[in-house]
Formats: C-alpha cells, structure tokens, sequence
C-alpha cells in the first residue's frame, strides 16, 4: 500500500491521502486534513472493498460511520471527498460538502 504526502496550503492543512492495492483497488480522500487524519477514510474502504464491497458501498458506509461518530460531539460534519475505484476500474466520488 502506498500514501502520498500531506500538502500544505493558506495555512490550513488540506491532505490527500491515497491507498492502493493491485488486487483490490484504490481510495484516495481529501478535505479537512486535520479530521481525515482522525478515521483514515482511505484505508477503510479499500479494506472494505477487500471484503467484497462496491466502491460506491465501501464509500457511503464510511462516510455514514464517520457522519454518525462524528456528528455525536459536533453540529455538522466536516468537509470530506473519498474517491474509490475496484480494479475493474468502477469509479465512486462521495463528497460531505455541498459543492454549488
């Protein structure tokens, strides 16, 4: 598995992490990078996904679980985007934010 590095920008910490695995697949997140670095969203659904889940399930389950721990201590969620792809190359982008 690989991660790429954490970037830096304005001042607030922005974090693009990716995971991979040639049998499985790919997640990458990125968003509030302090928070991301909290549930390691990335991980979690490629591990899902090694589990048999859809990218699009593996995705939706996390952010749900991360929306419901989260949201238990605070109003709103924090800005999250996972992108997911199966070796079959299904593509699936969730985003916590609304983006218009």
């Amino acid at each position: 598995m690989v991660q790429a590095p954490l970037v830096l920008f304005s001042g607030k910490l922005k974090i693009f992490i990716h995971v991979s695995d040639s049998k499985i697949g790919a997640a990458c997140c990125t968003g509030d990078g302090d928070q991301i670095l909290r549930y390691c969203p990335s991980i979690q659904v490629v591990n899902l996904m090694h589990q048999g889940a859809a990218p699009d399930t593996a995705c939706e389950m996390i952010i749900r679980q991360i929306n419901d721990q989260y949201t238990q201590f605070q109003d709103d969620m924090f800005e999250l985007g996972i992108i997911a792809m199966d070796y079959k190359v299904h593509i699936t982008m969730l985003l916590t934010m609304n983006i218009l």
